[in-house]
């Protein structure tokens, strides 16, 4: 009896395998470190990017505190909510400017090595993207819990 038991619960567990590891593996956008542009190269020329600022929450929060430097031509990156358009130099030096521990500048490769643009983020946060298209990619950011004020 237990055999048997021991065996369908192989079964299942194969089963379950066979769906969710092909739904699982997809064309990963590569999120890799350059050491240029350095981040104050890329703030200070923020207005030749579509820049993206994710404003970061005080006390006991799940907000991420980010800034993406997105190129300008015909490629898209998706994002969550609450990405704002940076609109003017206040908001340029603002956005993202109190991180604990900030990220080195990361690239965001899409398909054939083509660069979508640049982020820099909380290190503790999780980053991935996905590619949707050729001209087009899907960014995730998932803050981790942060306590106190910048």
């Amino acid at each position: 009896m237990r055999l048997r038991l021991f065996r369908r619960l192989w079964f299942l567990m194969g089963l379950l395998c066979l769906f969710v590891i092909p739904g699982c593996v997809g064309s990963h956008v590569k999120v890799r470190k350059v050491e240029s542009p350095t981040e104050k190269e890329l703030r200070s020329t923020w207005r030749n990017f579509h820049t993206f600022c994710l404003e970061d929450g005080y006390g006991i929060s799940t907000l991420g505190s980010a800034i993406l430097f997105q190129v300008k031509d015909n490629k898209t990156i998706q994002k969550s909510v609450g990405w704002q358009e940076v609109q003017n130099e206040t908001m340029a030096s603002d956005c993202a400017s109190f991180l604990r521990n900030p990220s080195p500048v990361m690239s965001l490769i899409g398909e054939n090595n083509e660069n979508f643009g640049y982020l820099i983020y909380e290190y503790k946060d999780g980053v991935s993207a996905v590619i949707v298209d050729a001209k087009t990619i899907s960014l995730s950011y998932h803050a981790a819990p942060k306590t106190g004020g910048p």
